[in-house]
């Protein structure tokens, strides 16, 4: 039992996070076997199976709430379709991520037998997957020099691989999955990793700060700087040589970002104007619109280009819901991450830190991509999030009972 909790447990939740929770299944599945479509189920269900004691779905899944769930789906489904935005295949499709995200949620939002440091050795495995892929997609960008083959990931695994291995002292395997970050940054084709990363660190330094708690964890944030110095100089070197279309992606754009020009040049511009879009157009985004696609659209004149909900998440999330229900949900979970933050403030726990962080960032992300609501592989990981940070809001209160008995 003991060989069990410190071996093969963390070896089958790396594999885990490498086949199920990564772009590395979408990789193999679509690229190499054929596949109309990824589905990471495939590779989650024989770990569901090997895992039954810590994954016991009849346990922490309440018919009630699932019922719930699915007559929610429905109804979002049914006012797309009534709409006519979009074919009944792309609404499906859209759904299909947010019911993950509805079922992770209420299984989370229960006591069970995972830990944050089993979901840090997931997430783990799901980085070492999206920097494998990376690699992969790197070889057809070089053959092809003049296309650029972007591999998305799950943005969330790295925030909670890298606050958790800090506060419970994984060091070893903060600089292993770090080094993977750094890789995926530099070869996945987008560069928005390393703000994740900055951001991860900059919430757990300020937790650790009001915690007034010395650890040499504040040392090893250096490493990732340390790590971008050294190994910048060989990526450069290689993308500009083999890869002139990603090396002018991650560099020259990251260059003229911080230049004067920077954001009448670069993708930024785009995201700007998306935000400006939304606001001038906000009365368009009243009404519930239910699930859109991301793909494509036979007729949505009501954005534009199907393309802002990729790089505007808000822009989904109230065009699904409508402004006002979103804003509702919005202040609910705004609601549960201050109980956490209190919640940290009474008792130190590094779950209420997690969470409390991984919501920060969510909100960031609704400003820079969508791939946390919109992937198969990447959704678990949201909502994990989400129903933890419920979990862990209530805990003050349960705690205090103890307390008094």
């Amino acid at each position: 039992m003991i060989l069990m909790k410190k071996y093969i447990y963390p070896f089958l939740f790396i594999l885990m996070g490498f086949l199920a929770l990564s772009p590395f299944s979408s990789w193999l599945l679509i690229g190499k076997m054929g596949f109309p479509l990824a589905l990471p189920e495939l590779f989650f269900i024989p770990f569901a199976i090997i895992l039954r004691k810590r994954i016991d779905i009849r346990k922490n899944l309440h018919f009630v709430k699932v019922f719930f769930l699915i007559t929610l789906l429905v109804a979002l489904i049914a006012i797309a379709l009534l709409w006519g935005d979009f074919s009944l295949y792309e609404v499906l499709g859209a759904s299909r991520s947010y019911f993950y995200i509805g079922l992770c949620f209420l299984f989370f939002d229960n006591k069970n037998e995972f830990s944050i440091v089993d979901v840090m050795y997931i997430s783990l495995g799901s980085l070492i997957g999206w920097a494998v892929t990376s690699y992969l997609n790197l070889q057809l960008s070089i053959i092809a020099t003049d296309e650029i083959v972007i591999t998305y990931g799950a943005m969330l695994a790295i925030p909670i691989f890298i606050i958790v291995s800090l506060s419970k002292k994984y060091y070893f395997l903060f600089t292993i999955g770090i080094i993977f970050i750094i890789f995926t940054s530099f070869t996945a084709g987008i560069r928005r990793q390393m703000l994740i990363v900055i951001l991860s660190l900059c919430l757990y330094l300020f937790f650790i700060f009001i915690n007034r708690k010395k650890s040499i964890s504040v040392l090893f944030m250096a490493l990732p700087v340390f790590l971008v110095i050294l190994f910048m100089p060989y990526f450069e070197d290689y993308l500009s040589a083999n890869s002139p279309a990603l090396y002018k992606r991650v560099f020259i754009r990251t260059e003229t970002l911080f230049s004067d020009d920077g954001l009448r040049s670069t993708s930024e511009e785009s995201r700007l104007n998306n935000f400006n879009f939304y606001i001038d157009n906000i009365e368009r985004f009243q009404i519930p619109r239910g699930f859109v696609s991301k793909s494509s659209s036979s007729k949505a004149d009501f954005i534009g280009s199907v393309g802002r909900f990729n790089d505007f998440p808000l822009l989904e999330l109230t065009s699904i819901l409508g402004t006002f229900p979103f804003f509702l949900v919005f202040l609910f979970l705004l609601k549960l991450c201050v109980n956490n933050f209190k919640n940290y403030l009474y008792y130190k726990r590094d779950e209420n830190m997690l969470f409390c962080s991984t919501f920060v960032i969510m909100i960031v992300l609704l400003f820079l991509e969508g791939s946390f609501i919109n992937f198969a592989y990447s959704v678990p990981f949201t909502g994990y999030c989400l129903g933890r940070l419920k979990y862990n809001s209530v805990q003050r209160n349960l705690l205090r009972t103890n307390d008094f008995g």
